[in-house]
């Protein structure tokens, strides 16, 4: 789930349906009491990774999800709060696997980092509202945590190939780390 950073009352939350191997995006109203509205409803057996609603501009909404049969890993973005959906096939940058979103940019609503799980573990960017995606890490070993300090930077912890913890930082919007 997330809640809408600009209006306390709205939640959107994915979940699943496991008669008909659907997936939806949900929405409430209510501050999470209910969740009366279907803004989104899955192919069969596709199955949604997460939704955040950008900081900066509550209309911008991004979903990740993975394809049913391709297993490709999509990412959706919604510039009317989750009423219409643009879809990019990010197999060609990341192949097939599972993305789930990191997080908006909370000053560019434009901006996505993206965390995929393929045969290994990238972080991924797009800054140009899901239209195009570019790898900005792959380390060769698993990620654990991300965050983003109070002057932008973000932090990515993970365990590197030997098993050994390492700290990735990016101090321009998740384009490179170091």
């Amino acid at each position: 789930f997330f809640p809408d950073p600009s209006d306390a009352n709205r939640v959107l939350a994915l979940a699943a349906d496991s008669t008909t191997s659907t997936s939806f995006l949900l929405q409430s109203t209510d501050a999470g009491a209910t969740f009366t509205s279907k803004l989104y409803t899955s192919d069969p057996k596709a199955t949604l990774t997460g939704i955040e609603i950008a900081r900066s501009d509550p209309k911008t909404v991004y979903m990740t999800l993975t394809a049913a049969t391709s297993n490709a890993p999509m990412l959706g973005h919604s510039s009317d709060g989750g009423a219409t959906w643009k879809f990019t096939d990010l197999t060609s940058v990341l192949g097939a696997g599972t993305p789930s979103i990191i997080a908006v940019d909370p000053t560019n609503a434009q901006s996505v980092l993206l965390l995929f799980k393929g045969k290994t573990q990238s972080l991924a960017l797009s800054q140009d509202g899901g239209q195009t995606v570019t790898v900005s890490m792959t380390p060769g070993g698993y990620f654990t945590s991300a965050t983003r300090t109070a002057s932008g930077a973000i932090l990515v912890s993970g365990v590197d190939i030997s098993t050994n913890p390492v700290l990735y930082r990016s101090t321009n919007h998740g384009a490179t780390f170091q």
